[in-house]
């Protein structure tokens, strides 16, 4: 390859088969401005559908079917009336975060096989968080510590959790002047970063009284999207400017007066969704209504950042709704470097989501180092009462190589109420033994 050109020039949407797609698809909650109405963890997928009290459908991933009518979803009782945002644990890929319009975010752990063959829908939560007074609008999990997880609504009040316990650890009010746009933790779990319509943007560290930084994001009043690019040490955003004009701004850590960089996007969309890969410094950005995802490559050069392509959906089909899946989800056989699931119209059906792959071409079918470099391991650094104590540890990394598997050790504990289930279990067989002997 010649000199300075990347190894990711190459790469292209990989059009799925008919038979590798959910078809019939219910009709998707797809209104808002965040992705929250899709989300997936490395075996399952989520989508909220739309209609009264909040409905999810969940099925594994690569279980491609013709939507069932009869398929039963999660309802919990008394949730609201929809489903704002969506959020998997990262270190649980059944466990399911559920935020509201009412307010109340519900945690659910899905079964593994999905609820496709379940004989009723899901209408009670493990785990149901009482804080918020308005919708629920970004959740995000910290994947430094176990459990511990940060909302904000539109109340603009933010909140940091132990989900363990279903306790509010704090409550930050009046955080920003106009409702919420994004929300991200840090690479080492200490930080937030949190984003409004507002020009400004704040990092927020929970175990400390107040705001840790302001910087000034963006001048337009539309949502604005953060965040962080920890190998390099910089933020990165995606706003809109005066005039409406949608731009990428990077901000170095070291000084946030002003941002370092700046690219003006040919097409403003108000509602873009920008994803960075650390591991390998690509930036992807899709939109809904729109037929493309942009590939960006990041250096730590003069020029930054550059488009190295417009990824085109199949058929020009519109996104309704999308997110992409964690990075240990991807398929390093076929070189998949990112995998990205789109709701839009079929040919043959309504609601079609399928997989889109992002994929990077090489003769060779050997797992390639270059495209897969170590990445994290999906299990946390510390546990959540650790990190409330104030201990911080480094995020562990392995390698993506399938033939290393056994490097990657998912623990996944059971939920509250699984262990009060049998902690009343095992109090009723204590109460029988005591019966018999006495």
């Amino acid at each position: 390859m010649p000199k300075g050109r990347s190894k990711f020039v190459h790469a292209y949407l990989d059009e799925p088969k008919p038979v590798d797609c959910f078809a019939d698809v219910p009709s998707l909650n797809t209104d808002g401005d965040n992705t929250g109405n899709m989300t997936a963890s490395t075996t399952m997928l989520a989508m909220a559908k739309s209609g009264a009290g909040g409905p999810v459908l969940v099925t594994p991933m690569t279980k491609y079917c013709r939507w069932n009518a009869s398929t039963k979803y999660i309802a919990t009782k008394e949730f609201g009336k929809i489903c704002n945002s969506l959020e998997f644990s990262p270190h649980n890929p059944q466990m399911l975060a559920l935020g509201s319009d009412s307010g109340l975010i519900d945690l659910v752990n899905v079964p593994i096989e999905g609820l496709g063959s379940a004989e009723g829908n899901i209408t009670e939560p493990d785990m149901r968080l009482l804080k918020h007074s308005k919708k629920v609008q970004y959740m995000a999990w910290n994947k430094h510590a176990r459990n511990i997880l940060a909302s904000s609504s539109f109340g603009k009040d933010l909140c940091f959790w132990d989900a363990e316990e279903g306790v509010c650890i704090k409550q930050m009010e009046e955080v920003s002047k106009l409702a919420p746009t994004s929300l991200e933790w840090s690479w080492d779990g200490r930080q937030v970063l949190y984003g409004s319509k507002d020009e400004d943007a704040f990092l927020v560290d929970p175990r400390a009284p107040e705001v840790v930084n302001t910087f000034k994001g963006f001048d337009g009043k539309k949502p604005n999207k953060f965040f962080f690019m920890p190998s390099l040490g910089w933020i990165g955003g995606l706003g809109m400017n005066k005039g409406n004009r949608q731009c990428i701004k990077i901000w170095d850590q070291a000084n946030m007066e002003s941002p370092i960089f700046k690219l003006d996007l040919a097409v403003a969309r108000n509602k873009s969704f920008p994803i960075w890969d650390d591991d390998i410094h690509q930036l992807f950005v899709w939109a809904k209504g729109t037929t493309q995802v942009q590939h960006f490559e990041v250096t730590n050069t003069k020029n930054k950042m550059k488009l190295l392509n417009a990824h085109q959906t199949p058929g020009a089909a519109q996104f309704k709704a999308g997110c992409f899946a964690p990075k240990r989800a991807v398929d390093t056989h076929k070189h998949e470097i990112q995998a990205f699931y789109a709701c839009y119209k079929g040919k043959s059906s309504p609601n079609v989501v399928s997989r889109l792959s992002i994929i990077t071409p090489r003769k060779a079918q050997a797992f390639q180092k270059d495209l897969f470099p170590p990445s994290w391991n999906g299990e946390p650094a510390v546990e959540g009462s650790e990190w409330q104590s104030g201990t911080d540890k480094e995020l562990v990394k392995a390698s993506m190589d399938p033939a290393d598997a056994a490097d990657v050790v998912k623990v996944v504990r059971k939920t509250y109420k699984e262990l009060k289930e049998e902690n009343e279990d095992l109090r009723a067989r204590l109460a029988k033994y005591e019966q018999q002997e006495a």
